[in-house]
């Protein structure tokens, strides 16, 4: 364990950076690294998927699982995602009542996805392929859970 003395010195050398980088450095050191674990873990896994598909299957379905998550990821900016990010920052600061404000936020206008990631799967089937359409419309339903 790291003793007190040195930890005074960390916090000391990191709040007189952020006044000068205007940014709290100490809490970008702290939790960063988890954030960033987070997108690599992230990451890693969608190219071991993405590989997997490519291999796996025919040039077609690994087409349609693209668009898909194209299409899922065009559709998931309505549900406010950096929402995220700033509960995270309120909670690390102590206001553990905005958790539940952020939440009814985001689950209120994901609720505006269902209806677009529908019509899309409903053009899809119709015109394209039935597979597609119904995979689009079940993703819709569970779209707010996301």
């Amino acid at each position: 364990m790291i003793s007190s003395n040195i930890k005074n010195k960390i916090n000391l050398f990191f709040s007189s950076k952020s006044k000068r980088v205007g940014l709290d450095l100490l809490y970008f050191v702290n939790n960063g690294s988890w954030l960033f674990l987070k997108q690599l873990i992230g990451g890693i896994c969608g190219l071991l998927l993405s590989v997997a598909f490519a291999r796996m299957t025919t040039k077609e379905i690994f087409g349609q699982y693209q668009l898909i998550l194209s299409i899922f990821s065009i559709v998931s900016l309505i549900s406010i995602p950096g929402l995220n990010i700033s509960v995270a920052r309120s909670v690390a600061r102590g206001n553990d009542g905005d958790y539940k404000n952020s939440v009814k936020k985001s689950f209120f206008w994901s609720l505006f996805g269902i209806p677009v990631l529908w019509i899309t799967g409903v053009f899809y089937y119709l015109i394209e392929s039935h597979i597609f359409g119904i995979t689009l419309m079940l993703s819709g339903l569970f779209f707010p859970f996301f």
